[in-house]
């Protein structure tokens, strides 16, 4: 008979925290990311972009990091109402990169950590592993997302990032599961200047989440692409 892993003590949330911070920020503090809650880190020393890592609970006592771009003159969606994200508290994905959903072999296995609820988690009991610890999460998140943050270069090298993560091979959910992505990337298109190709791409998102959008809401969306076009208008002069 195979042996069972030994059980583990659960961890307290306060605990998990700690390990979390320990982890992730001994690896990305130094590269000038700066703490903004206890699973959040922000470098925003090329806004209008800031940079995130974010580690994530998942179903099952589960935590997984992923990381992206926030961009100070796109919006989110908030309910019906549209709200800017332009501090590092307030912070999103406007395009995000989550290994869960990469297609890579073996990457959502090391960045996967499972928190023992008073015993082995099932899936270590079936697999004979020990669960996967937060040191080897945030070394894996560092190496896979300091590679990633190397290709943002300004605002301009972003319709790239978009286009990359629009192609990618994914095992999860696809680009437009995430209702940032092409949000985002309409305005960066208008903020850039390609006008025609941006008002392509939110005509896409509208189709898809437009139902939600009243008159006002409408109205609001346009001044604030308003707004991105005349900020890339100023950047340009």
């Amino acid at each position: 008979m195979t042996a069972e892993p030994p059980a583990i003590d659960r961890p307290s949330a306060a605990q998990i925290d700690e390990s979390v911070v320990r982890s992730f920020g001994s690896r990305f503090e130094p590269l000038g990311f700066e703490r903004v809650t206890d699973r959040k880190w922000v470098r925003s020393a090329g806004a209008p972009i800031r940079e995130l890592v974010v580690v994530q609970a998942l179903k099952g006592a589960s935590y997984s990091p992923y990381w992206g771009i926030s961009i100070d003159f796109v919006p989110h969606l908030a309910g019906t109402s549209f709200r800017w994200h332009r501090t590092d508290r307030s912070a999103l994905a406007d395009l995000r990169v989550d290994p869960l959903d990469s297609a890579k072999r073996g990457l959502t296995r090391d960045v996967v950590v499972e928190v023992p609820l008073g015993g082995v988690s099932r899936s270590s009991r079936r697999s004979g592993r020990s669960p996967g610890s937060f040191e080897r999460s945030a070394d894996v998140a560092h190496r896979h997302a300091t590679a990633w943050f190397e290709r943002v270069d300004g605002v301009a090298s972003l319709p790239d990032l978009f286009r990359r993560a629009e192609r990618a091979r994914s095992t999860r959910f696809d680009f437009d599961h995430y209702v940032q992505h092409r949000l985002a990337l309409a305005f960066v298109l208008v903020a850039l200047g390609s006008e025609e190709e941006g008002q392509r791409e939110l005509a896409t998102w509208l189709a898809r989440h437009g139902d939600r959008l009243g008159h006002r809401q409408q109205d609001d969306l346009e001044r604030r692409l308003g707004l991105a076009r005349d900020w890339g208008a100023r950047e340009r002069m």
